[in-house]
């Protein structure tokens, strides 16, 4: 009998960063830039919690969302942070982004829904979109500093559209979004069923879209 895969299996494939990170490995005069991987060792106060944590045989399973500790320290983060408050019920940790990303977009996609994605952008977003049966809508904000406009963004919505997803400061670009351009946009965004905001960690955001309360209940947060 010949074996098969899912059929959307078709749509899975390695990053093209990793990929490109595999080659310059085997260079020996290359530096290589491409992933974003701290060049400082893990802090002491982490390495001592770890080491904490096995001494005191902390070592089995924990709360599906993550320790209530950590959710009430994340919780305190936001709203030290960014001045608004999650609750930590409403928190979930995740091992990295990506599980992250790959939670959310399970959870909300339904074959043939659209995912409206300004660009350039982190290239691990698309793949899962589309092994999901989703839709990718890629908006080039090439020719608009890099920026999301609300007339390009209300182009290319449709009855289809299930979400829009935002990532600043953005990948690969670094372009971070004024408060008015972000007033510009909200409107648009309110007809949108979800937004999807990921926000790198490696810099602070001092403005982000979730602020404004007639998205709060319909953002997905993912830092």
């Amino acid at each position: 009998m010949k074996l098969s895969l899912n059929s959307n299996s078709k749509y899975l494939r390695a990053p093209s960063i990793r990929q490109f990170s595999n080659r310059m490995n085997n260079l020996d005069d290359c530096v290589n830039l491409t992933i974003g991987q701290p060049d400082f060792p893990m802090p002491d106060v982490v390495k001592k919690a770890y080491i904490d944590a096995i001494n005191n045989d902390k070592t089995s399973y924990s709360h599906n969302k993550g320790l209530l500790e950590t959710r009430e320290a994340i919780s305190q983060y936001f709203k030290n942070r960014y001045h608004f408050s999650y609750d930590p019920e409403e928190i979930i940790v995740t091992n990295g982004a990506s599980e992250a990303i790959d939670t959310t977009l399970r959870s909300i996609i339904e074959p043939g829904d659209e995912i409206i994605i300004p660009g350039p952008i982190y290239a691990g977003y698309i793949p899962l979109i589309e092994v999901l049966g989703g839709k990718p809508i890629y908006i080039d904000t090439t020719a608009t500093q890099f920026k999301i406009t609300p007339d390009a963004l209300e182009s290319h919505i449709s009855p289809k559209t299930k979400a829009v997803l935002l990532n600043y400061p953005t990948n690969p670009t670094g372009v971070v979004l004024k408060r008015n351009e972000v007033l510009n946009i909200v409107n648009v965004l309110k007809n949108i069923r979800y937004l999807l905001l990921a926000m790198r960690f490696m810099l602070k955001i001092h403005l982000v879209v979730n602020m404004y309360p007639s998205l709060n209940l319909k953002t997905f947060v993912i830092n």
